[in-house]
């Protein structure tokens, strides 16, 4: 199977939220010309990121983050029946290194686990057994994840994701092939609630499924099916 790569929206470095410093407040607006005030020479204070961070759409020093996630209708509201999927948690060291958790469903903490980073410490390559997950970046984005069975892409999975111009991930696709069916998904992501770190702790998964059944253009069954899940984040940070 032919990898398949979806565009990357914008080019912003960071998931963080950075509206409010291009819209000056009325006082802004109306202040003075000049200043009695000597101007700051300071820096402003960048907020912490590294690959791995960046990886999973997160900023800062972060240190622990546990995932809830519950299917729900289209008001957000818990569907009734249906529980909520297994707590899931994510933790890094202090330099933003994950050191235990799941990189979008790879459980790393496995012993068989090998990581393989480049020269900046992204992660390009994760080997567990037979398996082989290849990550592709576009600076400190990461672009697609293309899965390996045995050194073959076929039977596995492509995967690209697109982020807003602030850097927040908004769409995940996917593409796999194998026994006769070919299965394409795309998870829409719409965050609702950030932190005061920029970190968003609040979002909704859209998912759209695109199954076809059968060899040929005869005989093709398509189906889409189509689920929303709330997705809660609780952040613990370095102090």
């Amino acid at each position: 199977m032919k990898k398949i790569f979806f565009p990357v929206i914008a080019a912003a470095m960071m998931a963080c939220n950075s509206n409010a410093a291009n819209n000056p407040t009325d006082s802004e607006e109306n202040a003075p010309a000049e200043s009695s005030e000597a101007p700051s020479t300071a820096e402003p204070q960048k907020k912490f990121l590294s690959p791995d961070l960046a990886m999973l759409n997160l900023c800062g020093q972060v240190k622990k983050v546990t995932i809830e996630k519950t299917q729900c209708n289209d008001y957000g509201e818990p569907l009734e029946g249906y529980d909520s999927e297994e707590e899931e948690i994510i933790e890094f060291d202090k330099n933003g290194k994950i050191i235990s958790g799941s990189i979008y469903g790879l459980d790393i903490s496995l012993e068989e686990t090998e990581i393989n980073r480049d020269s900046k410490g992204r992660i390009i390559k994760i080997v567990q057994g037979n398996t082989t997950y290849e990550y592709t970046w576009e600076g400190n984005r990461l672009y697609t994840i293309d899965t390996y069975w045995e050194g073959e892409l076929t039977g596995a999975s492509t995967e690209a994701l697109a982020y807003n111009a602030d850097g927040t991930l908004v769409v995940k696709f996917d593409e796999s092939v194998g026994d006769g069916v070919e299965s394409n998904s795309r998870i829409k992501w719409s965050q609702s609630e950030f932190d005061d770190k920029g970190n968003w702790t609040v979002a909704y998964q859209n998912y759209l499924f695109c199954d076809q059944e059968g060899d040929g253009e005869e005989g093709k069954e398509f189906s889409n099916q189509y689920l929303q899940y709330k997705v809660k984040r609780t952040i613990e940070y370095y102090k």
